[in-house]
């Protein structure tokens, strides 16, 4: 037994205290959290991994579905300009002098921006209806950013909703490739210039 303080506490076990108590609390399991143990960092729960895989399955999904939208809308719009084109450059005759066939190609080019800016807004409008923006300006800020494939940055999707941009872009690409394809075409049938000369 160590020697006695006046106080009644043995001088020789403080001692031992205050030495070993440092060193159980080096060793001691880390605090719960909310009452449960802290959980490993480097492995998902099984129940996250399936709703990061259902959400996955959804934007796929949505994606597919508002990209099937806007290539009918792509589809019934050439149709109907090229058929509109025609009416004009016949009623109007056009086809008789350069400046009516340089107004041919701005009604072309016009009808092209006009079908571009109804499949902006269908995505806008589908992420309004996910909530994936919080203002209607900001979701047609960065679908016409990402639809004509700029992507500035400085507006983004919620993270469970990111897919659907990349999408977007996907599909906005091929889109303005296909009006690229098509003005050409019209250049050289209504428009001023010729296969050979200009081309």
């Amino acid at each position: 037994m160590g020697e006695d303080h006046p106080g009644g506490i043995d001088l020789a076990q403080a001692h031992a205290a205050i030495i070993v108590l440092p060193m159980v609390g080096m060793v001691a399991p880390r605090p719960l959290k909310g009452g449960r143990p802290a959980k490993n960092r480097g492995h998902k729960p099984s129940g996250s991994i399936e709703a990061s895989e259902t959400l996955l399955l959804l934007n796929l999904a949505i994606g597919t579905l508002v990209i099937a939208l806007t290539v009918l809308v792509h589809t019934l719009g050439l149709v109907a300009l090229t058929r509109a084109m025609a009416w004009v450059i016949r009623w109007l005759n056009l086809n008789r002098h350069a400046l009516g066939r340089s107004l041919s190609m701005l009604g072309t080019v016009l009808g092209l921006f006009a079908l571009h800016t109804i499949e902006i807004w269908l995505w806008a409008f589908a992420y309004m209806l996910l909530g994936a923006h919080q203002s209607f300006d900001e979701a047609l800020y960065f679908s016409t950013s990402t639809f004509s494939t700029v992507g500035y940055g400085d507006v983004v999707l919620l993270p469970e909703w990111r897919l659907l941009g990349a999408l977007e872009g996907v599909g906005g690409f091929i889109l303005i490739g296909w009006s690229t394809a098509y003005l050409v075409a019209a250049s050289t049938r209504h428009g001023p210039f010729r296969i050979g000369v200009h081309f």
